[in-house]
C-alpha cells in the first residue's frame, strides 16, 4: 500500500519544526488581572470618568483664555443706554474704552452740604462796648442798666455775672466790688455783631451812711465782661461811693436774666 506523501515530513521521517507544525503548538492563555470581575469593571469606569473630567477641563481653560484674549485685543465694548423705570433713557456710563466709569461713592461727605457752624467764644473785652444807662431811684438806690454791645465781626457769648466796681479819679477802686443779686442764668447769651445784652446794676446811696463810709466820687465803672481778665472803666458824674471795704453800695445781676 502507498503511503500518502506527507510534504511537511523529512525524508527520514521527522516533521519539520520549523513548519506549519509549529503554528499548530497548543497556545498558553494569559492569567486574569488580579481582582473579581466587579473590581476590574469598576477600575475601568473610574478610567473613562478621568479621561472625561480631564477632557472637560481642558475645554473650560480653552474658553477662558479665549475670552481673556478677546478681551484685551478685541474692540471696545460698545456703549449702551440704559433706560429708567419711565422709559426715558439714561446717560451711558460707559468711558471710551468700554469700561464702566465709577460711580461716585454715596458714603463720601457731600462737600456742597454747608458745614456745621461751630460754638461762639467767649466774649472779649476788645470786641465790646460797654455803656451805663440811666437810672431809677427806688428806696435810696438807683437802678441803671448795664449794656454790653458786641462790636466784633463774629458771634460770641456771655455767661454768668459781670466784676463790676467803682473807680476815682486815679483809677484806682473805691470800696468793694459788686455783689451778685439773684440767680446765674442757666444758659449762654449768645451775641451776634451789634446785638446787645444788659444787666441791672444796683447803686445805693453812699450819703446813707455815716462817717465810716469814707465818702468818695466816682469817676467811673469797671467793668469785667464774664471769663474774661481785661476791664474797660465806663465815666459817670454824680456818684458817690464809700471807701471803707466794710460797706457794700453796689450789686449786679447775670446776663440772661433780664430783657434788652
Amino acid at each position: 500500500m502507498t503511503s500518502r506523501h506527507d510534504p511537511d515530513r523529512r525524508p527520514d521521517g521527522d516533521r519539520d519544526p520549523s513548519g506549519l507544525e509549529a503554528l499548530r503548538q497548543p497556545v498558553t492563555p494569559l492569567a486574569p488581572p488580579p481582582g473579581t470581575f466587579e473590581d476590574i469593571r469598576g477600575r475601568a469606569r473610574g478610567r473613562r470618568r478621568n479621561r472625561v473630567l480631564w477632557t472637560g477641563a481642558a475645554l473650560a481653560g480653552c474658553v477662558v483664555v479665549g475670552a481673556v484674549a478677546l478681551n484685551t485685543t478685541g474692540d471696545p465694548a460698545p456703549s449702551t443706554v440704559a433706560v429708567s423705570s419711565d422709559g426715558t433713557p439714561e446717560a451711558d456710563t460707559r468711558t471710551a474704552t468700554g469700561q464702566q466709569s465709577s460711580a461716585p461713592d454715596s458714603s463720601a461727605p457731600d462737600s456742597s452740604a454747608p458745614a456745621v457752624a461751630a460754638e461762639p467764644a467767649t466774649c472779649q473785652t476788645a470786641n465790646l462796648k460797654v455803656t451805663l444807662g440811666p437810672g431809677q431811684g427806688a428806696a435810696g438806690s438807683q437802678y441803671r442798666p448795664l449794656r454790653i454791645t458786641n462790636d466784633g465781626s463774629t458771634a460770641c457769648f456771655l455767661f454768668g455775672f459781670p466784676g463790676v466796681s467803682i473807680v476815682d479819679s486815679a483809677g484806682q477802686q473805691v470800696g468793694k466790688p459788686a455783689d451778685r443779686d439773684g440767680p446765674q442764668a442757666s444758659g449762654k447769651v449768645v451775641l451776634k455783631p451789634g446785638q446787645r445784652e444788659q444787666v441791672t446794676l444796683r447803686i445805693v446811696n453812699a450819703q446813707n451812711y455815716g462817717p465810716e463810709c469814707e465818702l468818695t466820687d466816682a469817676a467811673g465803672v469797671r467793668v469785667y465782661p464774664p471769663g474774661e481778665k481785661h476791664s474797660v472803666v465806663v465815666p459817670v458824674t454824680g456818684i458817690t461811693g464809700c471807701a471803707s471795704d466794710d460797706i457794700e453800695t453796689l450789686t449786679v445781676t447775670s446776663y440772661g436774666v433780664h430783657a434788652n
